[in-house]
């Protein structure tokens, strides 16, 4: 385990999305339908939020030197960013034309969200030092946090949407992508508090989170292009 390095990680998903993309430009283009993007981008995202909220955590932890009085609050507040995504997004259902597309979009916003925490964290590291901004500090995680989860709830009522574009049985769809986000979260969980975080540390879990969400992106274009 201790000869794990970003490159050992990076590697094995570039890998998965070549062989992916190959199958389905020369062998099955049906590999990259709807029926399997959109369980896989809810199963990336159900990984990196997990991974957002452990982030957040630990580099509070690394800030202050404690977070257990905290804890609660970090993730309560990811946790209200998740109803509140859920709700926002149901509540705009009519307004929205395209759910393939606003799922593209969001995809899009949780890439945006981890490409910026990387510098966020440093320059949270780099004014620690100064009475005003370490009092201030909990407040900004806390609001990391939320909208972290806040992206992260917002996907799954748009997957549900734009998965049964292409079937009817709702049960089956609900079912199909609730397992997808719990088994995200689940490896997320296992692989970020025993590999990922105390190995390789924050900046390169950030990156790793941002590949895999763009692996995610590419096969929902596919998808998109292929359903016209």
């Amino acid at each position: 385990i201790e000869k794990i390095n970003l490159l050992s990680i990076i590697i094995p998903i570039s890998i998965f999305a070549f062989i992916v993309l190959f199958i389905a430009k020369f062998i099955n283009q049906n590999i990259l339908s709807i029926k399997f993007s959109v369980p896989y981008v809810i199963a990336t995202t159900g990984f990196t939020g997990m991974l957002f909220d452990l982030i957040l955590i630990f580099g509070f932890q690394i800030l202050y030197g404690y977070v257990y009085h905290q804890i609660g609050l970090l993730v309560t507040a990811f946790m209200v960013g998740i109803i509140a995504g859920s709700m926002a997004i149901i509540k705009f259902f009519v307004q929205i034309k395209n759910y393939l597309y606003m799922l593209l979009k969001t995809e899009m916003m949780i890439i945006l969200f981890a490409a910026i925490l990387i510098p966020v964290l440093t320059l949270f590291e780099k004014y620690s030092i100064k009475p005003l901004f370490f009092y201030v500090m909990p407040f900004l995680f806390l609001i990391l946090c939320f909208f972290s989860g806040f992206l992260t709830g917002a996907e799954f009522p748009l997957g549900s949407k734009a998965y049964l574009t292409k079937t009817d049985n709702i049960s089956s769809t609900a079912g199909l992508l609730y397992a997808s986000d719990l088994f995200g979260g689940f490896i997320g969980g296992i692989i970020s508090s025993v590999i990922l975080l105390p190995i390789l540390g924050l900046f390169e879990t950030c990156i790793i989170t941002l590949l895999l969400k763009i692996t995610s992106v590419i096969f929902l274009i596919i998808s998109i292009k292929l359903s016209k």
